[in-house]
């Protein structure tokens, strides 16, 4: 197991400098393209990209975890009953430790991406609220214009109800006479 494991540990840094120096050969390919394909094609390495980096995270992970149970465990087991309740209860705490810690980490991912855009609707509402009031600056009667005209449309509703109601009385009173 521990020769195993040196193996592992000497494959860990070669693996995350070819995952960097990927990283690194994306990002220049992504300033090298020009037309609309070579774009494309370059999302489509990014992506590729970004499941390598998950991949190689998550199997990294679950090498730690194995190598873990192994040192706590000692030997492999050939039946449930070879564990002790403490040893089964630190492996059941450690898993949901690192559950819990991917599920925070998500959590203010999503928070993080939620206040830049947040902010930058906020920024947009200010630029759009410093040009209507440089508009209101630059024509301040149009808000008295306009104040007039909501003015006249109540009174001309309030003349069509009543000339409404006076009809409608009147043919109320020439069906009952």
């Amino acid at each position: 197991l521990d020769s195993r494991i040196a193996v592992v540990a000497d494959l860990r840094p070669t693996i995350e400098a070819q995952l960097s120096e990927l990283t690194s050969l994306c990002a220049q390919l992504g300033r090298a393209a020009t037309t609309a394909s070579q774009r494309a094609q370059v999302t489509r390495y990014n992506a590729m990209r970004e499941d390598l980096q998950r991949e190689y995270k998550r199997t990294s992970e679950n090498i730690d975890y194995h190598y873990q149970h192994a040192r706590l465990v000692g030997k492999p087991r050939t039946s449930a009953r070879e564990l002790n309740s403490d040893e089964e209860n630190l492996l059941r705490e450690s898993k949901n430790v690192a559950s819990s810690i991917s599920m925070i980490d998500e959590v203010i991912g999503s928070a993080s991406a939620s206040r830049d855009l947040l902010s930058r609707q906020r920024t947009t509402l200010q630029g759009v609220n410093s040009k209507v009031g440089a508009l209101t600056n630059l024509l301040p009667n149009v808000d008295e214009l306009i104040g007039k005209i909501g003015s006249r449309k109540r009174f001309e509703n309030v003349v069509l109800a009543i000339t409404v109601a006076f009809c409608v009385s009147f043919c109320v009173v020439w069906k009952l006479f």
